[in-house]
């Protein structure tokens, strides 16, 4: 009767360390779902912010170049050439594409 309580207790045993072994793998599993579904959530948020960025820093450095034109506007005096103005980088854009 002993060798039949502990081949009980073996099967027993091999079947809790299936069910924890199952237990663990499908625990595996949701974990990588859940890393995939963070990448497919962060990669177009990142090519969004990527975008709007640029067109912010776009906004920007052409808000700064108006800037600098009214600056100069108001002293009535002409642009150095350290800095370009407006005018005359607009002037040189249209020149290129005519050019072509």
């Amino acid at each position: 009767m002993a060798d039949v309580d502990t081949r009980i207790a073996q099967l027993e045993t091999q079947q809790a360390l299936q069910t924890e072994a199952i237990r663990r793998i499908l625990e595996g599993k949701w974990q990588g779902a859940e890393g995939a579904a963070g990448l497919v959530v962060a990669t177009p948020t990142f090519v969004a912010y990527s975008y709007l960025s640029s067109r912010v820093n776009t906004l920007l450095h052409d808000m700064e170049r108006a800037g600098i034109e009214v600056v100069h506007m108001l002293t009535d005096r002409a642009p150095t050439a350290e800095i370009i103005s407006f005018q005359q980088a607009q002037t040189k854009a249209a020149e290129q594409r005519f050019e072509r």
